[in-house]
């Protein structure tokens, strides 16, 4: 059996493997998943700026892509506090309950 690790920080490049996710900010993984469950249902702040910096390769639907922005240091984000929440199939998330409410309005 071969395994392949690809690390990277480009989110973007994750769309080209496969199989399962593991997101880290902070020295703290903040979603687990099937990459196709986090591409077209992202939840955490984090994830979300991330797949809005993704450029688009339409010229027009880029020029008006807006990324989102997201700062740890101002978001009141303590992982230490945090549960393990289900989005869905493999979905996870790391979040209090208060936040994965507000996340998943």
């Amino acid at each position: 059996m071969i395994v392949t690790l690809l690390l990277t920080e480009w989110i973007g490049m994750s769309k080209i493997a496969r199989a399962e996710m593991l997101k880290m900010k902070e020295q703290e993984y903040v979603l687990a998943s099937r990459k196709e469950e986090i591409f077209s249902h992202p939840v955490h702040p984090y994830t979300k700026s991330l797949l809005s910096a993704i450029p688009h390769p339409n010229p027009v639907v880029e020029k008006h892509r807006v990324a989102l922005t997201y700062n740890y240091a101002t978001s009141d984000i303590d992982y230490a506090k945090g549960t393990e929440h289900s989005v869905g199939g493999t979905h996870t998330v790391l979040a209090t309950d208060e936040e994965f409410d507000a996340w998943t309005k």
